[in-house]
């Protein structure tokens, strides 16, 4: 991590002139690589699924030394779907996602970025297909159906 002292010099058939000196920290201009590893599995598949998504954090970023702070965002779609819908995850390497459809197939990407920087590209995409649970989802619908008439 080195601070560069940048000045431009313009030089023509007047003379030259100088700007004055701008001082910039790496940190604030780094834009990292996308993280790694990127593996999503289904969790509690006996009874409302969920996908819990990991990931390692870019190699060439130092970040246990503790120059480097990432913080992570995730975003994740049904397939066919146009909408991306996004989660922050802080500085944590793993995300549960919820509220999943029954049977489809999700598609899942990561970023970071420095705590003062740009963010990276996404991840290669990671793609689940979550299990069938309809007939579940069936049979509390049909138990609040009943209860409700009754009451």
């Amino acid at each position: 991590w080195v601070n560069y002292n940048i000045t431009v010099v313009a030089t023509n058939a007047l003379g030259s002139t100088f700007s004055d000196p701008v001082d910039i920290d790496v940190v604030y201009i780094v834009k990292p690589h996308p993280p790694e590893k990127v593996v999503v599995t289904v969790m509690g598949e006996k009874g409302w699924p969920f996908l819990r998504v990991s990931w390692d954090p870019p190699n060439k970023a130092d970040t246990r030394s503790g120059w480097i702070t990432l913080i992570y965002e995730l975003r994740v779609k049904l397939e066919g779907e146009n909408e991306w819908e996004k989660h922050i995850a802080g500085q944590q390497k793993m995300f549960n996602i919820f509220s999943l459809q029954s049977g489809g197939t999700y598609l899942i990407q990561v970023r970071c970025k420095p705590d003062h920087g740009f963010w990276s590209e996404w991840s290669s995409t990671a793609y689940i297909k979550v299990p069938e649970y309809f007939n579940r989802e069936k049979s509390v619908w049909i138990l609040i159906i009943v209860f409700s008439a009754f009451i």
